[in-house]
């Protein structure tokens, strides 16, 4: 989001730490439906929840928006994927006229 040209509560919808919390509700949410169904046990589904938390602070988020961003863009096409060094891995092959 582009601060000027949204409100604060818009732009709170769309920050990294909500966005990532969203989405670990969701699977934590799927994971107490396969409890209920007896696909995983309950117990599993409670420690996905206590871990989750946990999980979520200690994300850095900088690192994994950026990663995820650079992912994203590799994968329309963009920019060629990163190796492991972070360089640019890009092979005759992979290269477009």
């Amino acid at each position: 989001m582009i601060p000027r040209y949204s409100r604060p509560q818009m732009a709170a919808i769309w920050r990294p730490e909500n966005r990532f919390r969203i989405w670990f509700e969701i699977e934590a949410h799927a994971c107490d439906a396969m409890a209920e169904m007896g696909v995983i046990p309950k117990d599993a589904a409670k420690a996905i929840w206590t871990g989750g938390a946990k999980a979520m602070e200690a994300l850095d988020l900088d690192f994994l928006t950026e990663h995820i961003t650079t992912f994203c863009l590799a994968a329309l096409g963009q920019v060629p994927p990163l190796n492991a060094a972070g360089e640019a891995a890009v092979d005759e092959a992979s290269v477009r006229p």
